[in-house]
């Protein structure tokens, strides 16, 4: 769907936000010790559309729209 990032130069620290459009089959839980480039992950979040919508989420320009097309089969 997207991808965006953005700095909080208070803490220089670099946020990278990718979105995917897909289902969850099995465990909402996600095991972060399965990352082959053993980067800091600190947070991941699964978000449904209504709430990307509804929330405070979507900041950058164009990924609210962009969000409101996708049709969810």
């Amino acid at each position: 769907m997207g991808s965006w990032s953005f700095l909080l130069e208070k803490w220089d620290v670099q946020i990278l936000c990718i979105g995917y459009q897909c289902s969850v089959v099995g465990s909402l839980e996600l095991d972060f010790s399965k990352n082959p480039a053993q980067e800091y992950i600190f947070e991941a979040k699964w978000y449904t559309k209504e709430e990307l919508l509804q929330g405070n989420i979507l900041r950058a320009p164009g990924m609210e729209a962009a969000v409101a097309l996708v049709e969810l089969s």
